[in-house]
């Protein structure tokens, strides 16, 4: 990821990801883990991360193939999909995702 956020490689997400960070945010501002204005901010800076997103509408199909043949939620075999049609290594804190993208040959 570092090479990403450095420029030396891409950062590649289905455009999910946007709303993934904001709920994950809004679940700190709720436990009081966060200010609304922090989270605010977190996201502005997320935002500004140099990640190409890609419509989750073409990846939906190989999506739920592998969700069903994985056992992942349609939401993690997203970025499954798109690093297997992209041939790109699967960057990821998951380890239900990692070793699934372990399987099929795109995690480093």
């Amino acid at each position: 990821m570092a090479r990403g956020i450095r420029g030396d490689a891409w950062l590649l997400a289905p455009d999910l990801l946007w709303i993934e960070c904001a709920s994950v945010l809004l679940k700190q501002v709720r436990r009081e883990a966060l200010s609304a204005n922090e989270a605010s901010e977190l996201l502005k800076e997320i935002g500004r991360l140099p990640i190409r997103t890609t419509s989750s509408e073409g990846l939906c199909g190989s999506a739920f193939a592998l969700a069903a043949s994985q056992g992942l939620s349609a939401y993690d075999a997203l970025y499954l999909a798109l690093s297997l049609r992209e041939a790109a290594c699967l960057i990821t804190a998951d380890q239900k995702l990692q070793i699934a993208a372990e399987r099929c040959g795109c995690f480093p």
